[in-house]
């Protein structure tokens, strides 16, 4: 038995910030949306756990866990981060340059970037209402980096993406609807379709999907979902119970 297989289909209750949790290069694809740092209260015993000094969170907790999930994939793996495009706190600075710094300097390779627009998207402030004083753009889109380790062409697998579906996915502006977190039980749950889009686009059958920043499960539900197999790392308790009861109820895991 490989070693990544007694992970497999499995989540893990540990925290993607330490490297022994998993063997080295174990992962084939890793789909994630890390925690965004704009206070989002994900738990209730560390209420400021996404309440970092901006430096921190670029230069030691977003640099920790791209280090790791790089030891952690295969070569040529392929990784997929959904980020916001700036920092909404603290000043105005240009969140997915900084996290692009700091994938290339553990050693990632940029490979593209996919705008997602948010067909439900919502504007909530506009600064200085009806005058040039000080008005406010709010994005209603985020980005999903696309990374690779070593060569970006992979030797051949089985594939399952329709002609219709690789026509319209490699086109880098992706249009639906984000997740309700009322709907899900989690503050800050990704749709389906995201990881669903990613796993047919960029990664075989065959392949293994790890999402470091598990949450509510929903890169291990579409993995399942599409005949893979996944790893997920989730920290707070909470949420893999909330992930296993819907591996379950979707998948029967």
């Amino acid at each position: 038995m490989l070693i990544e297989e007694q992970y497999t289909n499995t989540i893990l209750h540990a925290d993607a910030l330490d490297i022994n949790v998993l063997p080295p290069s174990c992962s084939d694809v890793i789909i994630t949306s890390p925690p965004y740092n704009v206070g989002v209260e994900y738990s209730k015993e560390n209420k400021d756990s996404d309440a970092l000094f901006y430096e921190e969170y670029i230069s030691k907790f977003t640099d920790t866990w791209l280090h790791n999930c790089y030891h952690w994939g295969k070569e040529q793996a392929r990784l997929c981060v959904n980020v916001f495009f700036d920092n909404p706190r603290g000043g105005r600075t240009l969140m997915v340059g900084d996290i692009n710094r700091q994938a290339l300097k553990q050693g990632w390779q940029f490979r593209s970037i996919i705008f997602w627009t948010k067909s439900n998207g919502r504007r909530t402030c506009w600064g200085s209402w009806k005058s040039a004083t000080a008005p406010n753009i709010v994005q209603a889109c985020e980005a999903i980096l696309i990374y690779h380790k070593g060569e970006w062409k992979r030797k051949g697998g089985t594939s399952d993406i329709e002609g219709e579906e690789f026509k319209n996915w490699t086109h880098g502006i992706w249009d639906f609807r984000s997740e309700v977190a009322s709907n899900i039980g989690h503050p800050a749950p990704f749709p389906y379709e995201l990881p669903k889009r990613l796993i047919k686009l960029f990664s075989f059958k065959e392949d293994i999907v790890l999402d470091p920043f598990m949450g509510s499960g929903t890169t291990a539900l579409a993995a399942g979902a599409l005949g893979r197999k996944y790893i997920g790392i989730e920290k707070e308790k909470e949420y893999i119970n909330l992930a296993r009861n819907r591996l379950g109820l979707h998948l029967g895991a």
